[in-house]
């Protein structure tokens, strides 16, 4: 659904990767922390990992059933959340 890599390396010069760790968001995507009451956390801290805001490759709808979409993609306060 999100149609492209939303946390990764980049491999560009000054950017230190190592092999299968997620890094950094990818340009225009901003990830959020949530608590299971959907409230976004900050600093180091552990919880459901979500997008707040759209970006550019992200799904737009189901078919015919913008209500079963926002629900099952959206279903904290328009938080996308990952699985």
């Amino acid at each position: 659904e999100t149609g492209a890599h939303m946390i990764t390396t980049v491999p560009a010069p000054g950017w230190v990767q190592k092999p299968g760790s997620a890094q950094k968001p990818f340009f225009g995507v901003q990830p959020a922390i949530l608590n299971p009451a959907g409230e976004e956390l900050e600093g180091a801290c552990e919880g459901l990992l979500a997008i707040k805001a759209p970006w550019p490759s992200a799904l737009r709808s189901v078919y015919n059933n913008k209500q079963r979409f926002e629900e099952t993609y959206f279903p904290y306060n328009g938080y996308y959340l990952t699985g």
